[in-house]
């Protein structure tokens, strides 16, 4: 705070901040209009989003997708005071700081207060013209779609959280799914996922104690084709 105002960081002080260990000691953290907010992490969900990542760039390729690649936490930077990293992102191997194609959020919206930006994180993505936006909560088990940006008047908007103006940029298209459903992406329309129940894995270890047997607990998004 300072004289009672919170402080709105640049996305270069934010860099700072991480570089002298002052912020994202205890986890990832993204900058949201100039505020640090942390996002989910666990080894648990680490693993699966790397499975998951695995599978939709198994799927681009067999489709014939070249040139794309899945990241995992990719920063993207929208503007001086935003730059956000998703837990997925699909994007053009060439300039894909540029060329992103689609971005997908896993339990963003409930960790800490995250619920509170997510209609903004919506607005941000529009504004960088990505084409399609995924959230993914794996409490709920719910995927909310948003796809096709366009652009809307800056001039009467403020954003409840900076009371600041704000481009209004949003999505044409929002679609809510639940368990059962099926969604094809509208970026790249041979890949389909189907949300489902989240379902035990079991996992058998060896170590020099002997084997080992632990269970995770899957993703609630399946790539079907």
């Amino acid at each position: 705070m300072e004289n009672g105002i919170e402080r709105k960081w640049s996305v270069e002080e934010f860099y700072g901040l991480i570089r002298h260990h002052l912020v994202g000691k205890e986890g990832p953290v993204e900058l949201i209009e100039g505020r640090i907010v942390p996002l989910p992490s666990s080894e648990q969900q680490a693993r699966q989003v790397e499975r998951l990542s695995q599978q939709i760039q198994q799927n681009l390729e067999q489709a014939g997708w070249q040139g794309y690649e899945v990241r995992s936490h990719h920063p993207i930077k929208i503007n001086t005071h935003s730059e956000l990293r998703p837990t997925l992102t699909i994007c053009s191997t060439h300039q894909p700081q540029q060329n992103i194609h689609w971005v997908i959020e896993i339990d963003k919206a409930e960790f800490a207060d995250n619920n509170r930006y997510q209609d903004l994180r919506s607005h941000l993505y529009a504004r960088q013209g990505i084409t399609e936006y995924w959230a993914l909560s794996t409490r709920q088990v719910e995927l909310r779609t948003y796809h096709t940006p366009k652009e809307g008047d800056t001039s009467t908007s403020c954003h409840q959280l900076t009371q600041e103006p704000i481009t209004q940029s949003t999505y044409k298209r929002e679609r809510l799914l639940h368990v059962g459903e099926q969604v094809q992406s509208v970026s790249f329309p041979t890949l389909t996922m189907q949300i489902q129940e989240p379902l035990p894995l079991y996992f058998l270890t060896r170590s020099a104690t002997g084997h080992h047997t632990y269970i995770e607990t899957a993703l609630p998004l399946k790539v079907l084709r």
